[in-house]
């Protein structure tokens, strides 16, 4: 076996080498010219900017088409544009992102050729995979035509048809993914590619069913399944339709993860030009025979009238169809078939008979096993001396090293004759605007309090003094939606010239909030929610299938990768953020005119309470007293912020690394309550969905790090049940609590922890962590240091405590609806109180809700009932009464979305608790019923 395997490697290196000697070039500096090449390196600098700012899947590229914006992406193969980011996350530049996937494409190519073709051996696979990468049109594909797209196809295509062979050997999961994964790959690599292949592939199965060795006698081949059709007999069909099941689920994969990309593609064609603009002559591109033969290679074009011979009827019948489609003859198919024309030009077909060729290789290497070795050598020096012909050689291809800045502000479409170009949109522009938005009304009347654009996303804050048109310019395609202060406005694109434009007014204040936002549709979201749920099957099966006695673990992984999938997703939104370097005197020349110094509306610029957190922590490690900068705040938090501030110098990952801290803890928490990894990450990876808590990761607010204190107290509380030690950080992490936020979560913990050893009755438990609560106390005041250094006594800061009780209770505007923050909760109806006019309430949705608050209220709810009927045994029940104590807390107060941060970490753990209770009876209970269901068929067969 070890022989095997050295010597397998040693040819899967040669193909490697063969790779490599075919794209040599691409080591040098530049680009070559091409006829796409560096087109494609435009598109990905544009499709790079789209996804930085937070588009995915990306769709619009907002710098293309001279800053107007095109939906290019929306279209055109993406796979290639996503493999690259992957090397320009490594510092990598655009036009090297794109010669490596290039020359990954090949290498690929040359492995995935050698492994499906090593079952015709070794030898034969390394000349297969030697056709594949150098004959006449693969090295005019890559250097001629630079056709990004084509090359990710032919290195998906290897992989596609030896999982089909696979499959058809042993339908199981594995090889049904496997096939559906790569089908997916190439409709995301090349449309055309696709369409070019999938008639083929499906063929190539059919052709695999009928000629396996595992076929029933009853269907031997195609003649006895037609025979039997006429008999009025279906049973040999029947059988077939068995076999194919397989693959045609692996198509319906395929299908269904790439439905984010093919369906929207389909679709909003009919919004652009697409369907009115001819990209090419198809006539014009058809090739005398002479010239067929030139590209397609007199070699190649003899393998293959070979492996016809040797019975490969299926390649053979393809590789004439080739020709026949390549040549003027075919003309009059047009008419018949007009789908012809999506191929656009007919020598795109030569890229099947690449493949065929490369296989047709394989056929003849391994036929001349039965020669002398002299012929069989002979062959072989000969085959290498033709394809040393195709080597690229330095001569013929011609580098130019414009920069990065030439492919990173090109601002063309990219594409042949704009053919994406809306179809509302009746002049091409030429240049880019003067500015990205105008105003019908003069420059003195109106301005520009904040401006910040991003691709699919462009926010302006506007002071005016009189009603005007206002025109953003960017062309509308379907998903874009303008909100002013977020209510919608009504585009009409037919009216407009198919610019945003729009009528605005003053408002109450003069300043109005203007959204504009790319979205979703209806289709793309359904396409969307199809490719998720299938990759979410895909995943799921394969956690309880390759996870077989262990479901804690199966489900840890699935919402393990979900959670990830979404931090990743926000990050990856985010991305600019993380970069974001903190800028001292800005911040306080942006503080100074913010509402928290200026409380004029109509002359201060707000800031959100990150940046007044960040500047605050700033000024706290810089000496300033605490009650000088966000009084109403304690100080521990900020002082957090601000070192953090001195050691990364971002405030995003400063917050990144409050939640972090935020997700260790409550995966510690998890740990002790569950019991175990797996249910533990999984309740963890259940907050990180909850865009509540998610959000946290880039911004420097202090409720990350009030959830992480809070985690940690009942995770020393609960230690201290056992050991009353545990109850001194316990009590020091409820002052860390206390003097990071306003101090009524703390005094709630600790009257949860109070109610709980009362209704336990532990007495002596009860008096430990009474004589630890003043820790809890010493921790709060040492968060004063500051002010304390500054010359104010103990009454002083009793004061200053005071006066944000004060603060606190005054924020409570008019009456307050006694449980109307449930109405949020469980109903998504927000009473809020800031509306038009202050005090008045109002009904309005949050974006941060999700069906899953009112199932954690649920979980909540059954958890208790448990723990009352258990009269708290388990430990759990700390949670319960903390929940419970916190429910009648949000009951009387006027709330913000993000209370629910106190509650959404320890209601997940209480339902994947609840899940792992309730889940384990039903397997049992299912178990149960197959056995009596077996035993009762059993029963019946022998009476």
């Amino acid at each position: 076996m070890k022989k095997y395997f050295k010597a397998f490697s040693i040819w899967l290196v040669a193909a490697l080498a063969l790779a490599l000697l075919c794209i040599w070039p691409l080591f040098r500096g530049g680009y070559w010219e091409s006829d796409d090449g560096e087109w494609m390196v435009i598109r990905f600098s544009a499709f790079h900017e789209s996804l930085r700012d937070g588009q995915f899947p990306v769709r619009w590229t907002q710098r293309l088409n001279h800053e107007f914006g095109y939906p290019v992406a929306n279209f055109l193969y993406p796979l290639p544009f996503y493999l690259a980011e992957i090397p320009h996350a490594l510092g990598f530049g655009f036009v090297d992102s794109i010669k490596i996937v290039l020359g990954g494409s090949v290498i690929l190519a040359a492995q995935g050729m050698f492994l499906y073709a090593k079952k015709w051996g070794h030898l034969p696979a390394l000349m297969a995979a030697a056709f594949y990468v150098f004959t006449p049109y693969r090295i005019f594909l890559l250097y001629g035509r630079g056709s990004l797209g084509e090359s990710t196809a032919l290195a998906v295509v290897p992989f596609l048809f030896l999982s089909a062979d696979s499959l058809v050997r042993k339908a199981n999961y594995k090889n049904i993914t496997a096939l559906g994964l790569f089908y997916a790959a190439l409709i995301m690599s090349h449309n055309v590619m696709a369409l070019i292949f999938t008639p083929v592939l499906l063929l190539y199965i059919a052709r695999l069913v009928f000629k396996s060795k595992k076929r029933h006698q009853a269907f031997r081949s195609l003649p006895a399944v037609v025979s039997d059709l006429r008999n009025g007999r279906s049973g040999r069909l029947r059988k077939f339709a068995k076999r194919m099941a397989g693959p045609l689920y692996a198509f319906i994969l395929g299908l269904s993860l790439s439905a984010f990309f093919w369906i929207p593609a389909l679709w909003d064609l009919q919004y652009t030009r697409a369907g009115g603009v001819d990209i090419s002559d198809y006539r014009s591109y058809f090739l005398p025979l002479g010239e067929i033969v030139r590209m397609l290679g007199i070699i190649p074009l003899l393998f293959v009238g070979i492996a016809g011979i040797k019975r490969q009827w299926l390649f053979m019948g393809m590789a004439l169809l080739v020709i026949f489609l390549m040549h003027p003859l075919s003309s009059p198919l047009l008419n018949l078939f007009p789908a012809l024309k999506l191929i656009q030009f007919p020598w795109r077909l030569s890229t099947l008979f690449v493949f065929i060729q490369a296989v047709s290789a394989a056929v003849v290497f391994s036929a001349l096993n039965t020669f002398p070795r002299f012929i069989k050598g002979a062959a072989i020096l000969l085959a290498f001396i033709v394809l040393s012909q195709y080597v690229p050689r330095a001569t013929q291809v011609r580098f130019i090293d414009r920069g990065e800045g030439f492919y990173a502000t090109n601002d063309d479409t990219t594409t042949v004759k704009n053919e994406f170009t809306p179809i509302w949109i009746k002049t091409d522009p030429k240049n880019r605007p003067e500015t990205p938005y105008s105003l019908s009304i003069s420059e003195d009347r109106y301005e520009i309090l904040e401006d910040d654009k991003k691709t699919g996303n462009i926010y302006l804050e506007v002071r005016l003094q009189e009603p005007a048109l206002m025109t953003l310019n960017i062309h509308y395609f379907p998903g874009w939606k303008v909100f002013i202060d977020d209510e919608e406005v009504n585009l009409n694109p037919q009216e407009t010239d198919g610019l945003l434009r729009f009528q605005i007014s003053p408002g109450q204040d003069k300043t109005r909030v203007v959204k504009a936002i790319f979205g979703g549709t209806l289709v793309r979201n359904t396409a969307e929610g199809l490719s998720a749920i299938a990759l979410i099957i895909v995943l799921t099966v394969a956690a309880f299938k390759y996870v077989p006695n262990n479901p804690a673990k199966s489900v840890g992984i699935i919402l393990m990768l979900i959670a990830l999938f979404s931090a990743g997703h926000f990050m990856l939104a985010n991305l600019s953020t993380y970069w974001e370097i903190f800028n001292p005197k800005q911040m306080e020349k942006d503080y100074l005119n913010s509402q928290w110094v200026n409380p004029d509306a109509g002359t201060s610029i707000p800031i959100g309470d990150s940046g007044l957190y960040s500047w605050a922590g700033w000024r706290y490690v810089h000496g300033e007293n605490p009650i000088l900068i966000n009084p109403e705040m304690p100080p521990l938090g900020k002082y957090l912020i601000g070192l953090g501030l001195l050691l990364f110098r971002r405030p995003a990952l400063v917050g990144l690394a409050f939640f972090i801290f935020a997700l260790l803890t409550h995966f510690a928490l998890g740990m002790v309550i569950l019991k175990d990894r797996w249910l533990a990450i999984a309740a963890t990876a259940l907050l990180v969905t909850e865009p509540v808590f998610r959000n946290l990761a880039n911004i420097t607010m202090l409720d990350g790090l009030q959830m992480a204190f809070i985690n940690l107290t009942f995770l020393f509380f609960i230690r201290g049940l056992k050991e009353g030690k545990w109850f001194i950080p316990a009590s020091l992490m409820v002052g860390a609590v206390a003097a990071t936020k306003f101090f009524a979560a703390a005094a709630t913990i600790v009257v949860a922890l109070f109610g709980f050893l009362l209704l336990k009755r532990k007495w002596k438990t009860l008096r430990q962590f009474t004589l630890s609560l003043p820790l809890a106390g010493l921790v709060h005041l040492a968060s004063y240091t500051a002010l304390f250094m500054n010359g104010f006594s103990f009454r002083e800061y009793l004061g200053t405590q005071k006066w944000i009780l004060t603060f606190y209770r005054q924020g409570n505007v008019g009456t307050v609806p006694t449980g109307s923050y449930w109405l949020l909760v469980l109903f998504n109806r927000w009473r809020v109180w800031f509306g038009q006019e202050w005090g008045v309430y109002t009904t309005v949705k949050s974006n941060l809700w999700r069906v899953s608050w009112p199932l954690n209220v649920l979980a909540v709810l059954v958890a208790a009932i448990r723990v009352i009927m258990n009269k708290l045994a388990g430990i759990e029940s700390v949670l319960v009464v903390w929940l419970a104590v916190y429910a009648i807390f949000l009951t009387f107060i006027i709330g913000w979305p993000h209370y629910m941060l106190l509650f959404l970490p320890y209601s997940t753990i209480l339902l994947v608790q609840l899940g792992k209770i309730y889940g384990a009876r039903a397997s049992t209970f299912v178990h149960r019923g197959k056995q009596q269901l077996f035993a009762g068929k059993k029963s019946k067969k022998i009476s």
